[in-house]
């Protein structure tokens, strides 16, 4: 119950955790489980009460119920398709979450150590097992979760169809693969085992311990030289500070400010004036409103923003406006 309320306080697509423990009840259901079939189903709608407060206090609040506007996709249909065709290829690739690298020599690796380890008789021995039940729950789940995720996107514009949206889909898919192999027997087990061991050992190497290993070696400042700028930088502010183009880091350094977004493009239907923001804003208590002078995509944001960061000092950490 904990887990999925979490889940969708991450973000709104984790409300799906309790539409799992939703699925694990019927699952119950058919196996006459009545307790566990009620658990479930309790521990399921709980989050899905919560949520929906939620969202109605984002109703309440801002008139939209995610807490921000929604503007279509816009991508088009091809577009939109080449996205989610990299995006899958992505997720296919044991090296890498990017589909333009290392996506011949993962699929030379996988295929490999398949043939290694694999003969047909061990292919032979998964139409063999008894149970089915749990293996297909967690693909079921995932192909829900993709179709909904990748329906959410069409209608919608947000964040690519990369790993960060379509992981959720590769774990159910392997846990469905795991769940099903684990129930061969003894000569085929110890086979499919060594394949699995190998090509999921092989994805931790490359995707956690060599990127780990040249994050290390990369000059870029460390987490908390990052942190020691930002508390420098934003240490003279006063409290209650209205604060625009923020560090992302700051808003957890520097709680007791303000912080707002200027609209735009495409995460907002037009990207707002200079104008349009200072009429938007209600500093009421606030000491002041700055903008910190970023480095940020030009073409996104209203030329009168981009002609005021223009005119910005080199040395100057914030714009004071008001």
């Amino acid at each position: 119950m904990l887990a999925a309320l979490f889940m969708f306080l991450m973000r709104y697509i984790g409300l799906i955790g309790a539409g799992i423990v939703g699925l694990l009840g019927f699952y119950y259901l058919f196996k006459k489980q009545w307790r566990n079939m009620v658990i479930c189903w309790f521990a399921g709608s709980i989050p899905l009460v919560l949520a929906g407060l939620y969202l109605l206090k984002n109703y309440a609040d801002t008139g939209l119920m995610t807490g921000m506007e929604r503007v279509p996709s816009i991508e088009t249909p091809a577009e939109f398709l080449y996205m989610l065709y990299e995006g899958i290829m992505g997720e296919m690739n044991i090296f890498s979450t990017d589909s333009n690298i290392f996506m011949q020599e993962s699929l030379i690796f996988v295929l490999l150590s398949v043939f290694i380890f694999i003969r047909w008789k061990h292919i032979k021995s998964l139409f063999q097992i008894q149970q089915y039940h749990i293996p297909f729950l967690f693909l079921f789940t995932g192909m829900v979760y993709f179709i909904v995720i990748v329906y959410m996107r069409w209608s919608a514009y947000f964040d690519p169809l990369g790993f960060r949206l379509l992981a959720p889909t590769t774990l159910m898919v392997w846990l469905f693969l795991v769940g099903w192999i684990a129930q061969v027997k003894e000569e085929a087990w110890r086979r499919w085992r060594s394949t699995l061991i190998v090509i999921l050992g092989a994805a931790c190497l490359f995707n956690i311990g060599y990127k780990s290993f040249t994050s290390l070696q990369d000059a870029t400042p460390t987490y908390q030289e990052t942190i020691s700028e930002v508390e420098e930088m934003y240490n003279n502010l006063p409290e209650d500070s209205i604060v625009a183009f923020e560090n992302i880091h700051a808003r957890y350094v520097r709680p007791d400010l303000q912080y707002i977004k200027v609209h735009f493009r495409p995460y907002f239907a037009e990207d707002e004036t200079y104008k349009h923001f200072m009429n938007r804003i209600t500093p009421n208590h606030a000491q002041g409103v700055y903008f910190a002078v970023p480095t940020f995509k030009e073409y996104r944001f209203h030329q009168s923003f981009v002609e005021l960061m223009e005119n910005a000092e080199a040395r100057e950490d914030f714009i004071k406006v008001e």
